[in-house]
């Protein structure tokens, strides 16, 4: 099979060395080793700059990766079934010339174009892929399980003829080709190679190197080839000549799996054990190298830097010189090999787990990196260790090493809300259930709870250290301010009616003293010397009583204040301002990050931008999700933090950083043209272009982007000879385009990929259509027309307009009627209100797959909808639908399938763990917040959903027990409605009896 290789030299041994000095790309670690910094003449600003840079060697060459890199600033994404792959299983994987990645199990063969898999008929059964490889012509090559070999020329798959009948040589387990174009393919009879017949090219069993069953085949650059034989037997075969180089010395038991050769030459070996064998022609041993936890060696892959990739039956690791580094990813089991794409991400292929997709990100998911897996609420940077707070408990780290203390200890199982380091170095910890923590700088802890001080509450939210030395305490039952008098904290309970009683969410100070508190429901409150000065509401103009977050604004001419519904700005004179440009959904913090930027966390993802393009229309920013790299969903509530230009963000599902400083990636970019398509049929190119015949109605063009990476892009596109002007869309939003009834004559469809910032083209396409001219198109036609209209009676005039007319109406009726068929196959099985799928697709379902695949299943209604269909009409429903489908959409991610299964019920499968209880609150709230915005209070989701825990459970008992609890929801949600109803009727009774 045709690899790249690793190259292992002594050259890189020094840098290889370097590199295994725990190197962790966050500053966590960098920090951690702040004393020796110090000691080599470093800063600490200089050292926690290079927190996130990769080490590797100098003199120009390109640095050597920390292997667990690949774990911390890589997004790993898998493929199975619910991809469009035909099962878990795949035997090989392959990037080719144009970029297309091609996928191979025993189900058959797959392309993969960024956006779905496309699956391909080699003949009329289903034939099992061994292994693929492409030829310098651009021809694909296929090895088979037990159908010999297939070639591919862009057009159609034909078998490549084999001059042998044993049934072993049809199973072709690696295939190679060399400069000459000659064929090597290593079979279950033995080696072949093509040659010229008496019946022409064909593959020939090459006598000389036996017949025993090979698994593995490499060419080296002077022609020889090395075969792997399955007994673990390596032989060597040029020019007719063959010799055994099975390399003496191996462990007792211990047997070659697979043969490797390097872009040096040099032959590397991997036993099925744990060693990695360099050998030379003749099979003498060079060099060992131990892989310790890893075994079966199946696969060694170079990459750029001179490392390698190593995939085994038990994970992946990281070769670099001597030194073998098992990597944590996704795929741990029977991984066969690994492939690179033209952006430079890695394909890692799972005779049991599927496809593994691994490519480089902006952020570096320390979650992952660390073992972090539970709610993040508070990070920070205190005496150069990182601190974590989340739902379990408090972590620490020092580069990727947990830290055990006292501290960590008494917090274990405690809920963190928020972790603060005062001008003292004091650490305070904020929590549920056990109040306050302080650590000293000399490592002396302190409790402070209702034990020892006026504290009437436990539950902690927020804290905040003022100007003044003061600590502002927010909690479940109001507001708190602490000061130190020699060793005895002193705690004082506001005496704000409010303040004193409700649920404290934030709390920020300026430079003046002022204080802003954000509270759960009784929006924004403006505090100056213990006294409220300013209290503002929905009412005053902010979208939301409930209130995420108060940032002072870099000028302190006001603040931000976040929610759900979005981001306010008020002024120190009171004035509210709405931020509206931008596509934001559920606002949970802003952050400054220094230089006149803020980031902006939301639950649709990532914004960063310059804070005094806020309040613009349409101001720039960059913007990423968990499609194109955001790793973590930001946790509400939380308290990030921004260390030495690196911004930590807590997650629900882990801990993100971003290096501020770090260019975005900037990988290439290329398009390919999927399909012409004339009236329903896909047409073929001829001479360079596409022709279409003079009826042709509707015209459709799919170019798409060959975009791994998720990045994101602007395009732009244009018809020349139709399009009056051009079209610029994201990437995201890229489809087929569609032309109707264009006249005859040449078009031009041109389509650029232009960097979002920069609008720098990065890609261009351009596909030539020509039409040809009808009747009436042609001039000559026309003139000719023309004349014998003049010399024709009016009566044959008429008769023969009249006539033509009718000819065509009934030409276009047909084709309007075919367009509109078309149309309604293709949305068989889609619901055309909400374009989600619609009950013929969830009971093809049913039939499809097995009801185990299921976790859990959930039945959501709209009530009250058809009371509002005949209050408002049938297009305030149908915006209500659209609405509950993009709040079901936002909070269950690529977890499930959402399906209309009646006028205003929903059914949502998940095939990924969900918890049922927090999706509901999500959905419920959410809705409930977009109803509120619209002025409906008579309307909401009532909501069933269960687990498949029930043993022998079916489709229907599921869907049976979700829509029991939906209607018992219903009758609830009805009943508060008809009373609420009856209460503001019997008010207005009232209030117009005593009037």
């Amino acid at each position: 099979m045709r690899r790249q290789k690793i190259l292992v030299t002594g050259a890189i041994i020094a840098s290889v060395l370097f590199c295994m000095i725990p190197s962790l790309r966050a500053e966590a670690e960098t920090l951690s080793e702040l004393p020796a910094a110090a000691e080599k003449g470093q800063t600490a600003e200089e050292t926690a700059a290079e927190a996130l840079a990769p080490s590797g060697s100098k003199d120009g060459a390109e640095p050597i990766k920390d292997p667990g890199s690949f774990e911390r600033d890589y997004i790993q994404k898998t493929y199975d079934s619910d991809e469009g792959l035909d099962g878990s299983s795949v035997n090989c994987v392959f990037s080719d010339a144009e970029g297309l990645i091609w996928v191979g199990n025993y189900s058959g063969l797959y392309s993969y174009d960024s956006t779905e898999f496309h699956s391909y008929q080699l003949a009329d059964y289903t034939v099992a892929i061994r292994c693929i490889t492409q030829d310098a012509d651009g021809t694909l090559w296929i090895g088979t399980n037990s159908d010999g070999v297939y070639y591919y020329d862009g057009q159609e798959f034909q078998s490549f003829p084999i001059d042998q009948a044993e049934p072993l040589v049809r199973t072709v387990y690696d295939i190679d080709i060399d400069e000459k174009g000659t064929l090597w393919a290593a079979s279950g009879g033995g080696l072949l190679m093509s040659k010229e017949t008496e019946e022409g090219e064909s593959l020939v069993l090459v006598e000389s190197v036996g017949t025993s069953a090979l698994r593995d085949l490499e060419l080296l650059p002077d022609g020889t080839v090395i075969c792997l034989g399955r007994n673990g037997l390596l032989s060597s075969y040029r020019d007719g000549n063959a010799a055994d180089i099975t390399p003496r010395g191996l462990a007792d038991g211990e047997k070659i799996r697979s043969v490797d050769v390097m872009d040096s030459g040099q032959i590397l070996l991997g036993t099925d054990g744990s060693t990695i064998l360099e050998i030379d022609a003749s099979g003498s041993i060079m060099n060992k190298v131990s892989c310790e936890g890893i075994a079966s060696i199946n696969d060694i892959y170079q990459m750029s830097d001179g490392s390698a990739w190593v995939c085994a039956d038990n994970g992946i690791a990281v070769l670099q010189g001597e030194a073998v580094t098992t990597v944590n990813l996704r795929m741990n089991n029977s991984v066969e090999m690994v492939c690179e794409d033209y952006q430079g991400n890695y394909w890692f292929a799972s005779s049991r787990t599927g496809l593994l997709h691994l490519y480089e990100n902006n952020f570096a998911d320390l979650g992952n990196y660390l073992g972090i897996t539970t709610t993040v609420n508070s990070v920070i940077i205190y005496q150069g260790l990182l601190y974590v707070g989340t739902d379990a408990g408090l972590l620490c780290y020092e580069g990727k090493d947990s830290v055990k203390s006292e501290l960590i200890r008494q917090c274990e199982g405690i809920r963190i809300r928020q972790l603060l380091v005062d001008e003292e170095d004091n650490l305070w910890i904020a929590t549920t259930h056990y109040g306050l923590f302080r650590q000293s700088p000399d490592g002396e802890i302190l409790q402070i709870s209702t034990d020892n001080s006026d504290l009437d509450t436990k539950d902690l939210r927020c804290l905040y250290m003022g100007k003044d030395g003061v600590l502002y305490i927010g909690s479940e039952n109001g507001l708190y301010a602490m000061e130190q008098d020699g060793e005895v904290y002193r705690v004082v309970k506001s005496t704000d009616s409010v303040l004193n009683q409700e649920r404290i969410l934030c709390i920020e100070g300026d430079s003046e003293g002022v204080l802003y508190i954000g509270m759960d429901g009784d929006g924004l409150y403006v505090l100056k010397d213990g006294e409220v000065i300013e209290h503002k509401t929905m009412e005053d103009g902010l979208l939301s009583n409930v209130i995420m977050k108060i940032r002072t604004d870099e000028t302190e001419s006001g603040s931000w204040v976040v929610s759900g519904a979005g981001i306010n700005h008020v002024s120190r004179e009171g004035e509210v301002r709405k931020v509206t440009g931008l596509s934001s959904a559920n606002c949970l913090d802003l952050i400054h990050v220094g230089d006149g930027e803020v980031v902006i966390l939301a639950r649709n993802g990532f914004f960063r931008l310059q804070e005094s393009d806020l309040l613009d229309e349409k101001p720039g920013y960059q913007f990423y999700n968990k499609e194109n790299g955001f790793v973590v969903d930001a946790t509400s509530n939380a308290n990030h933090c921004v260390d030495n230009r690196i911004l930590y963000i807590c997650g629900t599902d882990g801990l993100a950083a971003l290096e501020l400083d770090r260019p975005a990636l900037h990988r290439g970019i290329r398009s390919y043209l999927y399909a012409v398509v004339a009236d329903g049929i896909e047409l073929e190119a001829s001479d360079g272009s596409y022709q279409l015949a003079e009826d042709a109605y509707r015209l459709n063009i799919d170019v798409r982007l060959l975009n791994y990476c998720k990045d994101a892009y602007d395009v732009t596109y244009y018809l020349d000879g139709a399009d009056h002007e051009t079209a610029t869309i994201s990437s995201d939003d890229l489809t087929a385009v569609s032309y109707t009834n264009l006249k005859g004559k040449t078009y031009r469809y041109q389509l650029a990929i232009l960097d979002a910032q920069t609008g720098q083209i990065l890609n261009e396409k351009n596909v030539i259509i020509q039409k040809e001219e009808s009747f009436w198109e042609d001039n000559n036609n026309r003139i000719a027309l023309l004349l014998l209209i003049f010399g024709a009676a009016s009566g044959l005039i008429f008769s023969y307009m009249r006539s033509r007319e009718k000819i065509m109406e009934r030409d276009i009726r047909r084709k309007i009627t075919r367009e509109k068929r078309r149309e309604i196959e293709r949305a068989a099985y889609q619901d055309l209100v909400t374009g989600v799928y619609n009950r013929n697709f969830y009971e093809l379902e049913k039939t499809r797959h097995s009801v185990s695949e299921i976790k859990a299943l959930a039945v959501i209604g709209i009530y009250n909808a058809e009371y509002l269909r005949k209050r408002n009409g049938i297009v305030y429903v149908e915006s209500l639908l659209r609405e509950a489908v993009r709040v079901l959409r936002m909070n269950m991610g690529d977890s499930g399938r959402i399906y209309r299964i009646s006028e205003y019920i929903f059914c949502v499968s998940f095939k990924k763990k969900i918890d049922l209880e927090i999706f509901t609150q999500n959905i419920k709230y959410a809705f409930g917040i977009s109803m509120e915005n619209m002025g409906e209070d008579s309307t909401g989701l009532s909501v069933g959903a269960v687990y498949n825990d029930v043993y022998d459970d079916t489709y229907q008992s599921l869907f049976d027990r979700s829509d029991k609890m939906r209607r018992m929801d219903q009758e609830h949600e009805e009943d508060r409605f008809i009373k609420s109803k009856i209460m503001r009727v019997e008010q207005s009774i009232e209030e117009e009896q005593k009037s």
